[in-house]
């Protein structure tokens, strides 16, 4: 069969370890990955056009069976393009039911199969709902690949684990009912304030679960009780009655990897279908069935291999392929009782299929099947470097293409590792001929901005007529380009590249450089989307950078020093992470900081040199918002180090964390994780293995740099064809009214006086004629023109003079009602023909589709 799995979740082995046991029952699968967050339907136009692309994508791969891992991702209307393709639909409701009111509630009906995540009193409420078998239990499964068999393997650092978050309002009680009790424990997850230092520090990957679990003699589960949801969104009358969520993810890790489980549970029934978890009613009675389990080493080894096997039987991804297979060809379940529908995933024992495996064993040992598809590619477009870092292309070496003259206009020459540094030695790599151009070594091509908006302004014609560049690369924003250079520029077919902004929002100064610019290369996803948004195609989202001129230095070198040191620009960069500094005190680690040596590294080798150490602790730019990665931290990456970071949300894309590099931020976490991997050789190699993978390919300065160039040449090629008119559909709205339809936005260059629209509206006989409905066009919130769609008919050109000097630079193409309308009214446009351009070409876009996307 052909299975399609729509978006996904957190904990991305859940439908990687379903899809690799598919596809070793010779099944194909296409998998989306995670496309979304959050738990209602999404109404925001950019992400709805995500989406519908990714849908798009599914309906290519022509799938016999889709399953929806979020079913907020798909709203109703949405939801119907997949269902016109024919395929089986199913949906599995991860959290069940807590979502019921939100996003599961409203589509059940719409599914053809619903994979529940309940006991047998949730599958009962949506039976009395709908009137009929809604659904089975399809709890929670993973395999041996993520979460191998290790109970036993190192000296306990605990008697027991706790995996998962205590410090919200609904799991807060955990953290008082856990530290209340006497037996030895490690909370691994967000704790909120530890105030009985219980902390083990956050686990960032299923790899770094493993090095922990390995550690531990047993594992607790504290259940989500469900009335602890009052008074949140997620309540719903009679919620509270339906108890508490039967096997959360972390119990079937536990089982995985060989953990004997206590758990809390209030009704020893729906542990039923695992008979091996040890049982107490309240969380007081857990120091005495702990106490009870270590009196016996030999009973808890055979409980380790019991929970092992019912882990292997029932509760792997293989029983869940297994499941998935047979109720794709038979419904005999809609008759079932709903006890014996909680019951129905028993049924498939994997037990057979699956030998025994261990943490030791490689992916081809684990599975005579072939694992998880490559997910990288060989590609550099915009989708794929806004991708999670596995997506991402690994590209060690880069083939040279064309050479070009290219003005590269920055600061920060004197710094090697500085943005405008890494780029100058890129494009050398990449077969290009750069020419540094900056006040300094070309003081005539400069001059001052009495707006004081930019340090100044490049004069273009000289830069044109000196230097004769193929193109421009502005690195950072300290130099901008008026739009009569910007004319100048185009005129004479030399793309511009801005390059490395890092602010976080769309501000007047970034608008005038983005759009004045063919490619556009952003730091922070607030300023991506945003930039995106306002119609401009060829924006990336930019990685930390290192070049190939420094790993190929970085990998001649001998072993590393043998010590822990800071690495960064400035001491801020660390001041608030005050647990993981007094960490690093007793660790004995080096601080340094190349302010404290009053200059930066000035040439590549100074850099080599001042990242090499086996262990590189990097915090991120203090001088940039929302924690962006330090312009250090992927030369630190490069050399060979095992990096450690600040844990934060962080800004922008800072690698694999918990596979390329360790994160810290609780008292102790640093020295807990770095002990681990003293123990582990391999472990350690690991790490510094998928380090340096990283530097080549999602951090690689020639792919990244190569490929805006190449999209800032496409980009510049189209502005030649002119403008012409697209099709496109009037979109319909979801609901009966609706007050305001927006469409498509775009960038304009910021001096343009005049915009240039031409419309074609040829409504077929019979279309409802209403002066209610307008065409118009907006800039910002200021309406420049507006017309009813009754005097629109036949073909006409539209010349809209713009108030001068106004901030707003965002032009939107819209309909818009005065009053609500009728589904039915709206369903009668059935076709508008839009297309614009800023007269003379003055824009980054002169041919645009506007279409609800």
């Amino acid at each position: 069969m052909r299975f399609a799995f729509f978006d996904g979740l957190l904990e991305d082995h859940v439908p990687a370890s379903l899809q690799r046991a598919l596809e070793s029952r010779g099944h194909t699968v296409y998998n989306t990955g995670k496309i979304g967050h959050g738990f209602v339907f999404e109404t925001q136009p950019d992400k709805l056009s995500r989406i519908n692309r990714y849908i798009d994508e599914t309906i290519a791969a022509e799938p016999d069976f889709i399953l929806v891992f979020r079913p907020a991702s798909l709203p109703p209307n949405l939801l119907d393009k997949l269902r016109r393709t024919g395929a089986q639909l199913a949906v599995w409701l991860s959290d069940d039911p807590v979502l019921w009111d939100l996003s599961y509630r409203p589509v059940v009906d719409l599914y053809d199969i619903v994979l529940n995540s309940g006991s047998e009193r949730v599958l009962k409420f949506y039976d009395s709902h709908f009137g009929r078998a809604v659904g089975v239990n399809f709890p929670f499964w993973t395999d041996n690949l993520s979460f191998p068999y290790v109970y036993g393997e190192y000296k306990p650092e605990t008697v027991a684990m706790f995996l998962g978050n205590v410090q919200d309002e609904v799991r807060r009680n955990r953290y008082f009912n856990l530290t209340s009790l006497s037996t030895n424990l490690r909370i691994h997850g967000n704790t909120g304030i530890d105030f009985r230092n219980v902390s083990g520090g956050y686990l960032d990957s299923d790899r770094e679960v493993v090095q922990a679990a390995a550690r531990a003699k047993l594992a607790i589960n504290i259940p989500q009780y469900f009335s602890d949801h009052s008074g949140l969104p997620t309540w719903f009358a009679g919620l509270d009655a339906l108890g508490t969520f039967q096997y959360p993810s972390r119990v079937i890790q536990y089982a995985a990897m060989g953990l004997p489980i206590v758990s809390v549970t209030p009704d020893r029934s729906d542990y039923d279908t695992f008979p091996e978890l040890q049982t107490v009613s309240s969380v007081d009675k857990i120091d005495e069935m702990v106490e009870g389990l270590l009196s016996s080493e030999s009973r808890l080894s055979e409980l380790s291999t019991e929970t092992h096997n019912r882990f292997r039987s029932h509760f792997s991804a293989h029983s869940r392929a297994m499941a998935l297979e047979h109720i794709a060809q038979d419904d005999t379940w809609r008759a079932l009782s709903a006890g014996d529908r909680a019951r129905w995933f028993t049924q498939f024992d994997a037990a057979g299929e699956l030998r025994e495996t261990h943490a030791s064993d490689t992916p081809e040992e684990v599975f005579h099947c072939t694992t998880r598809p490559d997910r990288i590619s060989t590609d550099l477009s915009h989708d794929s470097v806004q991708s999670s870092p596995s997506n991402l292309p690994i590209m060690a070496t880069v083939a040279r293409g064309p050479s070009s003259r290219i003005a590269v206009i920055g600061e920060g020459w004197t710094r090697a590792s500085s943005p405008v540094s890494v780029a100058h030695r890129a494009l050398i790599n990449l077969g290009h001929q750069p020419i540094r151009v900056s006040p300094l070594s070309h003081p005539k091509l400069f001059v001052q901005d009495k707006s004081r908006e930019f340090r100044c302004f490049v004069v273009t014609r000289l830069l044109a007529e000196s230097v004769k560049p193929d193109l421009v690369l502005f690195v950072g924003n300290g130099h901008g380009i008026t739009e009569s250079g910007r004319h100048d520029l185009r005129a004479r077919n030399i793309p511009v590249i801005v390059h490395h902004l890092t602010n976080r929002t769309l501000n007047l100064v970034s608008s005038k450089l983005v759009g004045r610019a063919d490619a556009v290369t952003v730091t922070h996803p607030d300023l991506h989307t945003a930039i995106e948004a306002a119609g401009f195609r060829t924006v990336k989202l930019l990685p930390p950078l290192v070049d190939r001129s420094f790993t190929e230095i970085a990998d001649s070198r001998d072993s590393l020093p043998p010590k822990i040191r800071t690495i960064g620009a400035r001491r801020n960069d660390l001041t608030s992470e005050k647990n993981l500094l007094e960490d690093l005190a007793e660790l004995d680690a080096v601080i340094d900081f190349a302010e404290d040596a009053d200059r930066d590294p000035l040439t590549v080798d100074e850099l080599v040199d001042y990242v090499r150490s086996s262990v590189a602790v990097v915090g991120f730019d203090s001088t940039l918002p929302d924690s962006q990665p330090s312009e250090y931290f992927a030369f630190a990456l490069a050399a060979g180090a095992l990096v450690v970071t600040p844990r934060s949300a962080g800004a922008g894309i800072a690698g694999e964390p918990g596979e390329s590099h360790i994160t810290a931020r609780d008292r102790g976490e640093v020295k807990r994780k770095l002990a681990r991997l003293s123990e582990d050789e391999a472990d350690y190699r690991r790490y510094i293995s998928r380090a340096r993978e990283l530097s080549k390919s999602l951090f690689s300065a020639e792919a990244f740099i190569g490929s805006a160039i190449h999209s800032a040449k496409t980009h510049a090629d189209t502005l030649t064809t002119g403008t012409s008119s697209i099709a496109v559909q009037t979109p319909y709205p979801n609901q009966g009214t609706l007050q305001h339809q927006n469409w498509r936005s775009t960038l304009l260059g910021v001096s343009a006086t005049r915009l240039k629209l031409a419309v074609s509206y040829h409504p077929p006989e019979g279309v409802l004629r209403t002066r209610d409905v307008s065409f118009r066009v907006r800039l910002g919130d200021l309406v420049v023109a507006r017309l009813p769609l009754t005097e629109l008919q036949g073909e006409h050109t539209f010349f809209i003079d713009l108030p001068s000097r106004y901030p707003e630079r965002v032009v939107t193409v819209e309909l818009y009602a005065d009053q609500p309308l009728s589904f039915f009214n709206w369903r009668r446009y059935t076709e508008l023909t839009l297309a614009f351009s800023e007269s003379a070409l003055t824009s980054h876009l002169s041919t645009v589709q506007i279409g609800k996307r």
